[in-house]
C-alpha cells in the first residue's frame, strides 16, 4: 500500500511527472495514451480496481462489500442522467468500480429503465429524473440519488451482519450532515439555509436530523456543543482548534473517518480486514490526487503536507 511514508516521498517530488515516477517505483501500473503522456485517471482507478479486485478474490461473499461499491454506481448514475438530458456524452465520466457496469449505467437513462442498480438507487433515479423535469435544477437529481445510495449502503452493511461495516456507513452519514450544516451555518444562510439543511440531510445515522436542525438555529457554537455530546466529540475539538475554512472542515472529517477504519488495523481476520485494505487505497488516491493538483499550482511541499488526509499505515 502506498502509506505515509511514501505519500510524503511524493509531496517532495518537484513535479507531477517526478511524482508519475515514484508511482512507478512503487509498482502502481501507469496507463499512458498513444503519445506517452500518463492518463491520469485511469491510472488512479487502475489502482482502485486492483485493490477491488484483491478484496473479491480474498472474500469467501464478495456482495457483502457491495456497500463500498455503491458510491461508485451513484456516480455513474447521476452522470449518465444528467448528461442524457444535456445531451453530453458521459462515457469518460464512468467507474468501473461499481456492481453494476458502466457502459450498462449509461444506457438506463435512454433506455429508462434502471432496475439493475441497488435497490433504493433503482427506485430513486427515474424520480429524480421527474423532479428535475419539474425544476430544471440539477441539485435534485444528487439530492435523491446520494440518499439511495446511503439506504443501499446501510442495507447491505446490516445483511452482512458486520458492525464495523455499519459503524462506518452511518459514521459517513453523519460527517456529511454535519459538514453540510456547518457549511451552512457559516454562510449564515437564514431560513433558506434551513430549507436547503432539511432537504439536504441523510437518513441513517447516529445524529438524529432534529438534532442538527436545532443546531442550525443555534449557530456554530450549538454544533460543536451537540458534537461534543455525540460520538464526535474528538471531531468538534479539532473544529473549535481549526481555521475556520471550509477546506480544513473537510480535511478533519476525512481524518476522522479514518481514525475509524485504523481501529481494525491490528486485527488479523474478519470481513473488517479487507473493508479497511480498500479504504487505505481510496485514502492513498485521495492523497494522491491532492498532490498531483497542488504540484500544478505550484504549491510548496509545507502546504500540501497540511492537505494530504491521514494515511491507514
Amino acid at each position: 500500500m502506498i502509506g505515509r511514508d511514501r505519500i510524503e516521498h511524493l509531496a517532495d517530488a518537484a513535479s507531477p511527472d517526478e511524482v508519475y515516477a515514484r508511482l512507478d517505483e512503487y509498482g502502481v501500473t501507469l496507463i499512458r495514451d498513444e503519445r506517452g503522456s500518463v492518463m491520469e485517471e485511469r491510472t488512479l482507478q487502475g489502482i482502485l480496481k486492483n485493490a477491488l479486485q484483491n478484496v473479491i478474490e480474498a472474500a469467501p461473499e464478495p456482495a457483502v462489500y457491495d456497500f463500498m461499491r455503491y458510491p461508485y454506481d451513484c456516480h455513474n448514475i447521476k452522470s449518465a442522467i444528467k448528461c442524457h438530458l444535456r445531451g453530453v456524452d458521459a462515457g469518460n465520466m464512468m467507474s468501473e468500480l461499481g456492481v453494476v457496469a458502466g457502459t450498462e449505467a449509461l444506457q438506463m437513462p435512454v433506455m429508462d429503465d434502471y432496475a439493475a442498480l441497488p435497490a433504493a438507487m433503482a427506485k430513486a433515479a427515474p424520480l429524480a429524473v421527474q423532479a428535475y423535469k419539474k425544476t430544471a435544477n440539477p441539485r435534485v437529481i444528487d439530492l435523491m440519488l446520494d440518499k439511495a445510495c446511503f439506504a443501499d449502503m446501510l442495507a447491505c452493511a446490516k445483511a452482512g451482519a458486520d458492525e464495523f461495516h455499519l459503524s462506518i456507513v452511518r459514521a459517513q452519514i453523519d460527517l456529511i450532515n454535519v459538514m453540510i450544516c456547518l457549511r451552512l451555518v457559516r454562510m449564515e444562510a437564514g431560513e433558506q439555509g434551513e430549507m436547503l439543511l432539511e432537504q439536504a440531510l441523510i437518513d441513517g445515522g447516529v445524529l438524529a436530523k432534529d438534532v442538527l436542525m436545532r443546531a442550525y438555529k443555534g449557530g456554530e457554537d450549538a454544533l460543536l456543543a451537540e458534537l461534543g455530546r455525540s460520538p464526535y466529540e474528538k471531531l468538534a475539538e479539532a473544529l473549535r482548534e481549526s481555521d475556520g475554512t471550509a477546506a480544513s472542515a473537510e480535511k478533519l472529517a476525512d481524518d476522522y473517518r479514518m481514525e475509524l477504519v485504523r481501529t481494525v488495523k491490528y486485527t488479523t481476520f474478519g470481513a473488517s480486514v479487507l473493508s479497511a485494505y480498500f479504504y487505505a487505497q481510496e485514502y492513498a488516491v485521495k492523497n494522491i490526487r491532492i498532490i498531483l493538483a497542488a504540484k500544478r499550482a505550484g504549491l510548496a511541499a509545507e502546504i500540501i503536507r497540511e492537505r494530504i488526509r491521514t494515511s491507514y499505515v
